[in-house]
């Protein structure tokens, strides 16, 4: 029997653009229609990113307020469009919303869903999607990663950063990490080999001598782009950023490319990453069956606690990813 398509649901807005304290929740939000190809997920978990926050502060000028916030999404099929071919009522799933996650329910397009791994409980599949595929593109597809090779990510335990080193122990490669000193434990038991707080020291100058074939950074600026090209294998190495100009303020992709460039001109490659390609998704959903990706959830919270979960991610508090469950 067919269920009865909801009409209302608590969901977390951001009503105008601002910091964590404009988050608001809403029990009687309008739920979407679900479209021929999207799929209405019951949400059982989501997760807080960086790139929430830029959506919420207003730094990503396309979001326009007021809307739901999160992108990460794990949780059951509850409806899907007439020409959904790949999904069922009552199939689990994760992914990214198209409507927003921190919702009871969200509207998914059915190419930005993979079933979930069975290994995997909601919450922990709600914290990789967006992070994992993140890490994925800037190391395979764009840093061109090899087995063996020297790999330094810079901010090594949040959630793309602790993926990244995953995914790179995966290709046998030496891991190197640049972090808040408070972290260094939770950089190690990742795999991280050295590990520079950044906060207490200048990681080029300390690292200096090293020679990387792929730097990651995921945090952004000036210093850390000036800092990474020193250490950048000449030539062949390939730096990625995740993060815009300013760090936690962001950027537009095209703004961060061209200050690369003008930062990296000459014979080193850099890119900038968008992870959110259906592509890398099925891939974190391999490297997660396989057990080779695997959750860094460090704080699990309620959706009425969404502000306090901006926070923590924001201010870098914690390392790994903060969840919300809605179950």
């Amino acid at each position: 029997m067919a269920l009865r398509y909801p009409q209302r649901m608590s969901a977390a807005i951001v009503p105008q653009h601002g910091d964590h304290t404009v988050l608001d929740v809403r029990v009687a939000w309008p739920v979407a229609e679900c479209k021929e190809f999207e799929v209405l997920v019951e949400v059982k978990a989501t997760a807080v990113s960086r790139l929430d926050c830029k959506m919420r502060s207003g730094n990503l000028k396309n979001k326009k307020a007021p809307f739901i916030t999160g992108l990460d999404v794990s949780g059951v099929v509850y409806a899907v469009g007439r020409r959904v071919q790949r999904f069922k009522v009552g199939d689990e799933v994760f992914g990214w919303a198209k409507t927003g996650a921190a919702a009871e329910y969200a509207i998914c397009e059915e190419s930005d869903l993979c079933i979930k791994p069975a290994n995997l409980t909601f919450p922990e599949s709600a914290s990789l999607p967006v992070c994992g595929a993140t890490a994925y593109a800037a190391l395979v597809e764009l840093g061109k990663l090899q087995r063996g090779q020297n790999v330094l990510v810079i901010g090594a335990t949040g959630g793309v950063g602790s993926a990244a080193v995953q995914i790179a122990r995966h290709f046998k490669a030496n891991v190197h990490g640049v972090g808040s000193g408070q972290h260094a434990e939770f950089a190690k038991d990742l795999g991280v080999s050295r590990y520079v707080s950044y906060d207490k020291e200048d990681f080029g100058v300390k690292l200096f001598g090293e020679c990387y074939d792929v730097i990651v950074d995921t945090v952004g600026g000036r210093h850390m782009w000036l800092a990474g090209k020193k250490l950048l294998r000449s030539k062949t190495g390939r730096f990625v950023s995740t993060a815009g100009l300013s760090g936690s303020e962001g950027a537009s992709s095209f703004l961060t490319a061209r200050k690369l460039e003008s930062i990296f001109a000459g014979g080193n490659r850099y890119s900038v990453v968008n992870g959110l390609n259906s592509r890398y998704l099925s891939k974190v959903c391999e490297l997660c069956c396989r057990e080779i990706l695997r959750p860094t959830i460090c704080t699990s919270l309620k959706l009425d606690e969404i502000a306090r979960a901006h926070r923590l991610v924001e201010t870098q508090s914690i390392p790994g990813k903060v969840v919300i469950t809605l179950t």
